[in-house]
C-alpha cells in the first residue's frame, strides 16, 4: 500500500466512549500533519458535551443517521440526516442528540488536534462493545478532561462543580 493512502481500520484500536458517546477516530491528526481529523461519533439518545470550544480549529459536522442539535449561547440549530453544519473556531458550543433514538455523525477539526483529545481524555472501547452506561464523572476526573482539552485544542467552558456529578 501506498505512504499516500491512508484508510481506516475498524479494527477497534481507535474507539472511545467520551461524555457518553462512542467516538471513532477514523483519520487522526497524526496521519495529516495535524492538517485535519476525522471522526465518527455515536450518540445514544439525551447525550450530549458540555459546552466547550476550539480556539484554533474549525469543527464540520455531518449527519449520517438521525438529529443532532448544536447549542451555542442564543440558538440551537437541528441538523437531520446529511446536513452538514460548521462551527468557526472559538464558537462556544454543545453537541447534543435531542432525538429519542440513536445518532450518528462524523466531525472533521481543522487543524486535527480532537483525535489527540479522545485519545487521553477518553476510554478505550472494544470493537463490537456497547459504550457502557456513563457513571458520574469524579472531580479528579473532570479536572484531567478539562486540563487535557486546553492542551489539545478544546476548551471545556462547563464550570467544574457543573461537570462533577455529569455524565462520563
Amino acid at each position: 500500500m501506498s505512504e499516500n493512502i491512508i484508510t481506516a481500520h475498524n479494527d477497534g484500536t481507535d474507539n472511545f466512549e467520551l461524555a457518553g458517546t462512542l467516538w471513532k477516530i477514523q483519520v487522526p491528526g497524526s496521519e495529516t500533519g495535524n492538517q485535519f481529523s476525522l471522526v465518527e461519533a455515536i450518540a445514544p439518545p439525551g447525550m450530549g458535551s458540555p459546552v466547550h470550544r476550539h480556539p484554533r480549529a474549525d469543527q464540520a459536522i455531518y449527519v449520517l443517521e438521525g438529529r443532532l442539535d448544536i447549542v451555542t449561547d442564543s440558538k440551537t440549530f437541528s441538523f437531520a440526516k446529511g446536513e452538514t453544519g460548521l462551527i468557526r473556531r472559538g464558537t462556544p458550543h454543545r453537541e447534543v442528540n435531542s432525538s429519542h433514538s440513536e445518532t450518528r455523525f462524523t466531525t472533521i477539526h481543522s487543524p486535527g488536534f480532537f483525535s489527540d483529545f479522545l485519545r487521553l481524555a477518553g476510554t478505550y472501547v472494544k470493537t463490537g462493545a456497547k459504550v457502557p452506561p456513563s457513571s458520574t464523572l469524579t472531580l479528579a476526573e473532570a479536572r484531567k478532561i478539562v486540563e487535557i482539552g486546553l492542551e489539545f485544542d478544546t476548551e471545556i467552558l462547563t464550570p467544574l462543580d457543573e461537570l462533577v456529578g455529569q455524565r462520563k
